[in-house]
């Protein structure tokens, strides 16, 4: 019989599992898609403008994020996890739905966008959400753990969007299957919904119930800068290594090494099954050995270096050497991410914590992640500058350890969960 710690940590990562799943085919079946839903043009540019679709879903996680953030800060975690699932479902079935552009024209791609964008809003709701929710209730002793389960959870949702997509895109398969992935995804969203409606609220945001802020977002804007800053930098070098390195790295291997869709796919596959492992991993060395913002600083350096090493593999046409790629990818991605969320919750006092983690992060990975797969296939494809997309990475992971090192209050320098006073 589980415990009532584990029963809330499994159902919470396993609604991140879910919408991580159906978010992550669209970034996964890019190659497919641009071929359907942009016939008319050259594949180069199809495949620009079907990252394009993938970065609009991005814009609209700023937006996603103030409308949960404020649910999750005035109404609780789980009313904002569970509107945000229930709208992931509906994007992903309409997704899974649509006509192509041999069927539709010029509005099937249209309609993918809307598609995409709803797609943008609910996972905004997601990611940081659940965090917060298993961090808030978690014991001090496994604080880091509990938040670490849902890095490993979004990692292991795109796995298995990985893996389904990579069956999907054989050979001698009916044109519509790929349409499978989409439907399996939304018909799960309501087995997480039923699970999630059994959760009890967070026990930190119960604590304030007399005492929640009007406007939290107001509020978090005019004495949060920092924190706010802070938490858009750690983001958008997360956004950016995972949609280049992973997300990209498959669709480079498509196009560049001329590898079959099912292989490529599988090497990415490889590399978020790693990840999906180590995050808590580093979560549990994060909280027995209390190094945790010394983990986040070293995994941030060493993704700095490995980010061209990647890039470099990929010369070798090895297979060996493209999962080596993908398991250092996952090493420095863990390392970086297993303390990660328990270091975010101690920049914001518990009021305005789900609006200030979700709209910062919302924004930045909207302006760096959602565009990386994009901006590289720019840099390939137009400027055929082969190890651009690794020093965008590398760039971002230096701005992050700055942001880390100069705007980190001495109180969060361990990342250990305060209690705080309400801000007014």
């Amino acid at each position: 019989m589980m415990s009532k710690e584990t029963q809330t940590t499994f159902i919470c990562a396993l609604g991140t599992f879910l919408e991580w799943t159906e978010y992550s085919i669209y970034g996964y079946l890019a190659a497919k898609i641009s071929a359907l839903f942009f016939p008319q043009i050259d594949p180069r540019t199809a495949l620009l403008a079907t990252y394009g679709v993938f970065a609009a879903g991005f814009f609209a996680r700023p937006i996603g994020g103030m409308i949960f953030g404020h649910i999750g800060d005035r109404y609780g975690r789980k009313q904002a996890l569970t509107f945000s699932m229930a709208l992931m479902g509906i994007a992903t079935f309409s997704m899974g739905i649509l006509p192509t552009y041999s069927q539709l024209g010029f509005l099937a791609p249209a309609l993918l966008l809307l598609c995409r964008i709803l797609q943008g809003l609910a996972v905004s709701g997601e990611f940081n959400g659940a965090a917060i929710f298993l961090v808030e209730h978690a014991a001090n002793h496994h604080k880091n753990t509990a938040g670490s389960w849902v890095g490993s959870a979004a990692a292991a949702g795109m796995l298995c969007g990985a893996l389904m997509v990579s069956i999907v895109t054989k050979e001698g398969l009916p044109q519509w299957i790929w349409r499978v992935p989409f439907w399996i995804g939304s018909l799960s969203c309501i087995i997480g919904i039923y699970l999630r409606r059994k959760l009890n609220e967070s026990p930190e945001f119960l604590q304030f119930a007399n005492d929640r802020l009007r406007a939290p977002l107001l509020t978090t804007f005019k004495v949060g800068k920092k924190a706010m800053i802070q938490t858009a930098a750690i983001a958008a070098f997360v956004g950016i290594n995972v949609y280049v390195c992973n997300i990209y790295f498959s669709t480079f291997l498509i196009t560049h090494l001329k590898l079959s869709s099912h292989n490529a796919l599988m090497i990415a596959a490889f590399g978020q099954g790693c990840v999906a492992i180590l995050i808590p991993i580093f979560g549990k060395i994060a909280d027995k050995y209390h190094c945790g913002r010394a983990l986040i600083l070293f995994g941030l350096c060493g993704a700095a270096v490995a980010a061209p090493l990647i890039f470099i593999l990929t010369e070798y046409h090895s297979i060996v050497l493209l999962l080596l790629a993908q398991f250092i990818y996952a090493l420095f991605n863990g390392m970086s991410s297993g303390h990660l969320f328990n270091y975010l919750n101690a920049l914001f006092p518990t009021q305005r914590r789900y609006t200030g983690i979700t709209v910062s992060w919302s924004l930045s990975v909207a302006l760096f992640g959602g565009t990386a797969p994009m901006i590289s296939q720019y840099i390939l494809g137009t400027l055929n500058w082969q190890y651009g997309p690794a020093i965008y990475v590398a760039l971002s992971a230096i701005t992050a350890i700055f942001s880390m090192i100069t705007l980190s209050s001495s109180k969060t320098r361990d990342g250990s969960i305060l209690v705080h006073k309400r801000v007014n």
